[in-house]
């Protein structure tokens, strides 16, 4: 199992996280820009961009794409329920299961498949999250789902 961790950065206008590996060194940096919708820019280690995670303008719910290599291989929607909010996902072929609100829960392939498990991490002073996954392909798609999820949240509370 491996392991990346996500520290949002306090004071940060428009959204920057640094997202740690299992030995505490930098594995991606997360970049928002000011647009007049939130986009999030993934980098590497070395710098070089890796994905971003934009929100659609002309949407009546929040929604955001996620692109890798400027080629979009998902998208993920808020959808209205008077009960619990939901997540309507077309990423991969890939479905979340638990408290995708209160960030503890598991991301399954078409198969049933574990892809990865995310927790948030209380007792901090900036909200920190954990990402566990098997395998090393699904380390930056699963970082870009939880980005879009957290941004979904934040764009209902805001917007």
């Amino acid at each position: 199992m491996h392991s990346l961790y996500i520290e949002q950065k306090m004071f940060s206008l428009w959204g920057t996280y640094d997202v740690y590996d299992e030995e505490g060194r930098i594995a991606y940096k997360v970049k928002g820009s000011p647009s007049l919708t939130r986009t999030l820019t993934v980098f590497d280690a070395e710098d070089n961009e890796a994905g971003t995670i934009h929100q659609v303008l002309m949407s009546l719910l929040p929604t955001f794409e996620i692109m890798r290599h400027k080629e979009k291989i998902g998208t993920i929607q808020k959808k209205l329920s008077f009960l619990h909010p939901k997540l309507i996902m077309h990423y991969l072929d890939w479905h979340a299961e638990g408290n995708i609100w209160g960030w503890d829960y598991t991301v399954y392939d078409g198969a049933g498949q574990t892809v990865g498990t995310i927790q948030t991490k209380i007792w901090h002073l900036t909200d920190q999250f954990s990402i566990e996954y098997v395998k090393e392909r699904d380390a930056l798609p699963l970082l870009m789902l939880v980005l879009a999820i957290d941004a979904i949240q934040d764009a209902g509370q805001h917007g």
